[in-house]
């Protein structure tokens, strides 16, 4: 059984990017005084993910979805999407509708 996944209130949230940020600030401090040390890192801190009002207004209550392709389906899907004059996510959108109707469901993507 899996567990309910939990939106987090405005307040929280802002303390997680806060702790984020803090925390990268930390290791690049560290970072740079091993640097000055005379050793040096290839350490480089991940990026802080985006709170829901910083990202594109086209992204916001929408999840990723990765697929991963062949060089050449990613190819041909490319030139598919180049040759209709469509986004990527346009047609990634237009497949994932198809395939809903193929399966009898709602197509809302």
């Amino acid at each position: 059984m899996t567990k309910a996944k939990r939106k987090l209130s405005p307040e929280a949230a802002q303390r997680l990017d806060e702790h984020a940020r803090k925390s990268a600030e930390a290791m690049r401090r560290a970072a740079s005084s091993r640097r000055q040390n005379g050793r040096t890192t290839a350490y480089q801190p991940a990026a802080t993910s985006q709170s829901a009002s910083q990202q594109p207004k086209s992204r916001r209550g929408k999840k990723a979805v990765v697929v991963y392709l062949s060089e050449d389906a990613k190819q041909l899907f490319a030139d598919t999407a180049a040759a209709k004059r469509m986004t990527a996510q346009e047609l990634g959108a237009l497949a994932i509708n198809l395939m809903f109707e193929h399966f009898r469901l709602k197509p809302i993507a």
